[in-house]
């Protein structure tokens, strides 16, 4: 027998080495005191934190590539099996038939493929750990970064979404193609409701958007489609906490939000400003104002 290789196996499972070398031993304990030393002592706060998984929690992976299925279709009304594995590019739907019922045991590379074709979450595939979407976008250090982003991985669409909550999260979906919309990993205020950091990141925002709609869509540098949605709190947290399929949210409105757009005018230039930004209600006109005395700030800075 092989002690290097079972100690391996020990360290990533997170064993002491001892129990997989002498079988006797207890897990958690030993019959002899010189073992005991290869054995590490249990983190109490870790213990104490454990929760079982509830009585519904399935370890199917056949379970949840069809409610996958269900989640899917809610959106996509005529997917079938056969649809979804020719879309994945798969020669037939083989694959996905043997993984519904249960035949054999799929490899790891498949459901990792399948996971990341339709932007879920191959930890919730595989082992049903965290929200079915939950992968997210590279995270960047203020909204400008994303605009790296989009110019190296080309989302067909990128959604600016902001809640309905009188703390106006915002955040950034990127739409890649059919199925697969990933998240931004953090949202920010657009409202009043900000520190010094905040106002920061609020107005590094209205220059994201400035950037993405001037220089993008006025210019030659990238074709991408610009969209705006304003949620009600329960869709937007189902959304950013991957709950939900993001397609399922953003297809309730087929009609363009444009408080992106509005938000940049912080002077309130536009015909339409004449009390009409109050419809976004009244921490939104408060953004705009935290934008406008920031960059006034900035500009008294630049004075000699």
């Amino acid at each position: 027998m092989d002690f290097e290789i079972l100690g391996a196996v020990a360290a990533v499972i997170g064993i002491g080495a001892a129990f997989l070398k002498w079988p006797k031993l207890s897990l958690f304990g030993t019959k002899s005191e010189k073992v005991e030393k290869d054995i590490p002592e249990a983190d109490e706060e870790l213990l104490e934190s454990f929760e079982p998984p509830p009585e519904n929690h399935s370890n199917d992976v056949a379970d949840r590539l069809q409610q996958l299925l269900v989640m899917l279709r809610t959106k996509h009304e005529a997917l079938t099996v056969p649809e979804l594995a020719n879309w994945l590019g798969f020669d037939d739907a083989n694959p996905l038939e043997n993984i519904l019922n249960r035949i054999g045991s799929p490899e790891f590379a498949l459901l990792d493929e399948i996971a990341t074709k339709l932007g879920v979450s191959p930890n919730w595939l595989k082992f049903g750990l965290s929200e079915p979407f939950s992968v997210r976008l590279p995270r960047a250090y203020d909204p400008r970064g994303y605009i790296n982003l989009i110019k190296k991985e080309q989302p067909k669409e990128v959604f600016l979404i902001r809640s309905s909550c009188k703390t106006g999260y915002a955040s950034i979906v990127f739409r890649y193609d059919k199925f697969r919309y990933l998240v931004s990993p953090s949202g920010i205020h657009v409202s009043d409701k900000v520190g010094g950091t905040g106002t920061r990141q609020l107005w590094e925002f209205y220059r994201f958007i400035e950037i993405l709609r001037d220089d993008f869509n006025h210019g030659d540098k990238l074709d991408v489609h610009i969209s705006g949605r304003t949620l009600d709190e329960e869709d937007y947290l189902s959304l950013v906490r991957g709950e939900v399929y993001p397609g399922l949210v953003l297809g309730k409105q087929y009609f363009e939000c444009h408080w992106w757009d509005d938000l940049t005018d912080i002077y309130h230039e536009h015909a339409i400003a004449e009390g009409g930004y109050l419809v976004y209600g009244e921490p939104f006109v408060a953004a705009q104002a935290t934008i406008r005395s920031y960059i006034e700030f900035l500009k008294s800075r630049e004075t000699p």
